[in-house]
């Protein structure tokens, strides 16, 4: 379905199509969508007012569910081969946001709030059970969740600038909580992490935590008004639990 007002559009499906729903509200403008060959069960929605958006579903896509509000800007989302179950939302106000999922991507779910600026989420290969979610007013954030993560949650509440979120390979069961007010922070794990928990509260700044290699159970937690702090953890540490009051 393509509403009224509708400008240099192209739709590409080919061959062995099944069951696709594409949705086009008014005032859409040089939308590009392409669904390469075995597609099934797709839905995309694209509600008023969207401009230069550009969604790419490789082969062998499945069951996936993309929905993208009102006044939606340079919007480009790339889903590769063997994708099962991804569900990727956009709500309105988005501006310049990048969402990558590479190969063997399964059950991951995105979820970016409004007034969304400058976001860029890269998922690599053989990702699982993946939570991503950006509350209202999130800017400049970066988050790079490389190959065999697992069970990764991920949730940067609002008024977020420039958080640098970097998991490397082989991260497991990882959770990090960065909650109002938080300014340049900076986390970094490397490989080999498993069960890390870092919860940093209220009016932080210039916080740099540094994990290194193999890391198990550390848990890290950082209370309101904390400024500059720098926590290194070397290799080969366990079981280490830090908290500042």
């Amino acid at each position: 379905m393509l509403p009224s007002k509708q400008q240099a559009s192209a739709i590409m499906l080919p061959s062995k199509q099944q069951a696709s729903t594409i949705m086009l509200p008014s005032t859409q403008q040089a939308s590009s969508i392409m669904l390469p060959s075995k597609q099934q069960a797709s839905s995309i929605m694209l509600p008023s007012k969207q401009q230069a958006s550009t969604i790419m579903l490789p082969s062998k896509q499945q069951a996936s569910t993309i929905m993208l509000p009102s006044k939606q800007q340079a919007s480009s989302i790339m889903l590769p081969s063997k994708q099962q179950a991804s569900t990727i939302m956009l709500p309105s106000k988005q501006q310049a946001s990048t969402i990558m999922l590479p190969s063997k991507q399964q059950a991951s779910s995105i979820m970016l709030p409004s007034k969304q600026q400058a976001s860029t989420i890269m998922l690599p290969s053989k990702q699982q059970a993946s939570t991503i979610m950006l509350p209202s007013k999130q800017q400049a954030s970066t988050i790079m969740l490389p190959s065999k993560q697992q069970a990764s949650s991920i949730m940067l509440p609002s008024k977020q600038q420039a958080s640098t979120i970097m998991l490397p390979s082989k991260q497991q069961a990882s959770t990090i909580m960065l909650p109002s007010k938080q300014q340049a922070s900076s986390i970094m794990l490397p490989s080999k992490q498993q069960a890390s928990t870092i919860m940093l509260p209220s009016k932080q700044q210039a916080s740099s935590i540094m994990l290194p290699s193999k890391q198990q159970a550390s848990t890290i937690m950082l209370p309101s008004k904390q400024q500059t702090s720098s926590i290194m953890l070397p290799s080969k540490q366990h079981a280490t639990s830090e908290s500042e009051m």
